[in-house]
Formats: C-alpha cells, structure tokens, sequence
C-alpha cells in the first residue's frame, strides 16, 4: 500500500486576540435580524482550486487569503491569481515568531496576512504560477478586515455573499472527506491529536445541511472534485473548533480597494 499523501497545513495562532476584540465583524455588519435562511455557496472563478494548491508547503494562510482576494477583484467569468508565496513570506516578517523566515517551510498567522494587506497590498500574477517575487500594489490590498467572534456572525457574514478565511486545528479524520449522497462532508465531530493549524476559504452556508464549505486549497482533487469542489464543514464540527479556543475562526475584509463604490475591477487595470 502507498503512503497516504499528507498535505501541508501551517496557521499558526497569536498567544493574544486584541484584534479580534478591537475589530469584531458585529461593528460592520447592517443593524436588524439575522438572516431566517441562508443557502448560499459562492461560484468559484475558472482556475481558481488549481492554482490555489498549496501542495506541501506550508502557506496556507497565504493561499486562502489571496484566494480571498480573488473572489472579490477577478473580473466576471475570469480569474484574477495574486501571489500567495509572496503573502506567505512577507507575513513571516512581521508575525509574532522569531522562528518563522522568508523562504522557510513554517507556517503564519492569518492576522500577520491581514497586517501586509492593509500595509502593502498584493501581488496580482498573470502567469499560471506564483513563484513568490513581484511588486505589491497598495490597490489589490484591502482596507481593513474584521473578525466573527461567533458562529451567528461567520453565518450572517457568509449570507450576504462574502467569503471568510478560516483557521482552525486540522485533525487525520479531515484529510479525506467522505462522499454522501453526492456530496462530500468532513466528520461532525473530530477526536485524537491534530495534526497542525491550517487556514482555509469558506464560501458558502447551508441551514438546511447544517454546515459551511470550503473549497479548501489543496487542489482539485480534494473533496468533491473539479472546479467547484471542496467539502462541507459541520456546524457542529465549527462549534468544536470554537471551543478549543481558536480565535482566527473568521477574517473578513471590510471593504477592499480595487471595489470603490461596491463594482469590480476592470479588467485592463
């Protein structure tokens, strides 16, 4: 039997959650009820799962973020890539661990993320790859990002439409989703020792199903497969998660550049 490929995770969480406290999504979100039914799930651009693909590299806080921004700033029916190797790289710099170096294996935090693109923005890639070097664009950055302090919030954010970056423990029972009734599912509830942090997309939320998906960003293959795959996650296995204390349970961009006025970037700029 083949050795089971084990993909890279790398989110790794701050001791403290002062953004958090000073920046929760509930001081952005419109005043009223919450929304009585919420069944959304975001189209995902042509190319989008292939590129982000972090592969073994421990740059999931980089990938799902600059997936991210994907969403938001590819013009319609296109793809717009950003270089999640740079992201990557350039949050090492200034995230809270001496140990963590440009161009190393170790992972980051999605705050440290957030930090870069609020200060510098990103890198957009016209090519098929990312190789980590380009000049960063304050406009494809954003210009803030807020946090779900709560499942209700990460649920009234995903309904109007927006992705969050995740990041939570990732345990062995999570690496193969199961498929039922033709769709594909990570467990309710998870038990043993995790395996690392991992940051991840969510784009999409299902009362009926109970669960919110990821696309997640380890290729195509992951989960239901294609270009508009991934994986449902449990509510159930969100509220676990909640529990063990992890804080990066949901970054939202606010407003980002590139958008003004709420429209997409052109094309040509």
């Amino acid at each position: 039997m083949s050795e089971r490929f084990i993909p890279a995770g790398g989110a790794r969480q701050p001791e403290d959650d002062r953004h958090q406290l000073l920046y929760p999504v509930s001081a952005v979100l419109p005043a009223g009820e919450a929304p009585t039914k919420v069944e959304v799930r975001i189209e995902l651009p042509p190319g989008f799962r292939r590129f982000y693909n972090q592969g073994r590299l421990n740059k999931c806080a980089g990938a799902s973020s600059s997936g991210l921004m994907s969403l938001y700033n590819s013009p319609k029916g296109k793809f717009r890539a950003y270089d999640d190797t740079w992201l990557w790289n350039e949050a090492k710099k200034i995230d809270p661990w001496p140990d963590t170096v440009p161009g190393d294996n170790s992972g980051t935090a999605v705050r440290s993320v957030f930090d870069v693109l609020r200060a510098q923005g990103h890198v957009p890639e016209r090519g098929e790859t990312a190789d980590g070097e380009g000049t960063p664009k304050l406009k494809h950055g954003v210009e803030s990002n807020y946090w779900c302090l709560a499942l209700d919030e990460l649920r009234a954010v995903l309904a109007r439409g927006e992705a969050v970056v995740c990041a939570t423990r990732w345990y062995p029972d999570m690496f193969e989703p199961q498929e039922r009734g033709g769709e594909w599912w990570l467990p309710a509830r998870v038990t043993g020792q995790a395996e690392f942090g991992h940051a991840y997309l969510l784009t999409g939320w299902s009362d009926d199903r109970e669960a919110a998906f990821t696309p997640n960003s380890w290729g195509e293959g992951w989960g239901e497969p294609g270009e508009q795959g991934g994986a449902y996650v449990p509510v159930s296995l969100l509220e676990q998660f909640a529990a063990e204390g992890w804080r990066e349970l949901g970054a939202v961009v606010d407003r980002v550049r590139l958008r003004g006025g709420g429209g997409r970037e052109k094309e040509d700029e």
